[in-house]
């Protein structure tokens, strides 16, 4: 179905439950591998459900949230806010400063998600605070809650969520990003806890 200003949700939708939402506006999709993409020009809050979301937000400053299932999720132009949810979400920020959000449910799933562009230079952001509830910027020290691990050509974000350093959850793949200081990031605030 197609949506214009305001609401839009999609439930269900053509055959085999793919289904595709444009305009502008809030648009949900449910339940299964269903489809959403915004119109060009204005940020868009668009949520996934259950099933293998591709939601891609175009441009505007969107936020975006996959929900269960392994996602594809592109901000594509403006300053977006991406959440993948549970399951291995596959997220591209596009052009401008972006921000990954985590929050606790989402590495349930033991699932690792993949960034294909996260950029300094951009000033792109991963918000791990949702993840590190028991981190005190006052007190404690990141690197006992954080590690940047490289991987031929990627670096893999792990934590502690108790901060004892023993980095049992992988949380994101940086695919081709390497060279990356932990202290530097959480300093300029491409790292947020």
């Amino acid at each position: 179905g197609t949506g214009g200003m305001g609401v839009a949700r999609l439930v269900g939708g053509g055959a085999a439950g793919g289904g595709r939402v444009t305009g502008e506006g809030v648009r949900t999709i449910n339940p299964a591998s269903d489809q959403v993409r915004n119109g060009a020009g204005m940020g868009e809050t668009l949520s996934g459900a259950g099933g293998n979301d591709t939601i891609n937000g175009l441009d505007g400053a969107d936020i975006l949230s996959g929900g269960a299932g392994s996602d594809t999720i592109d901000g594509g132009a403006g300053a977006d806010q991406i959440a993948g949810g549970l399951g291995a979400d596959i997220l591209t920020g596009g052009l401008d400063n972006d921000t990954f959000i985590w929050q606790g449910i989402d590495i349930l799933s033991g699932a690792t998600d993949t960034i294909t562009d996260f950029s300094t230079l951009e000033n792109d952001v991963l918000d791990l605070s949702g993840l590190l509830t028991a981190f005190n910027a006052g007190t404690d020290v990141i690197s006992d809650f954080v590690n940047l691990s490289v991987s031929g050509s990627d670096t893999i974000v792990q934590i502690d969520q108790s901060g004892s350093a023993s980095f049992n959850v992988d949380v994101v793949t940086l695919q081709g990003v390497t060279g990356l200081d932990l202290a530097t990031l959480y300093a300029n605030g491409n790292i947020t806890a």
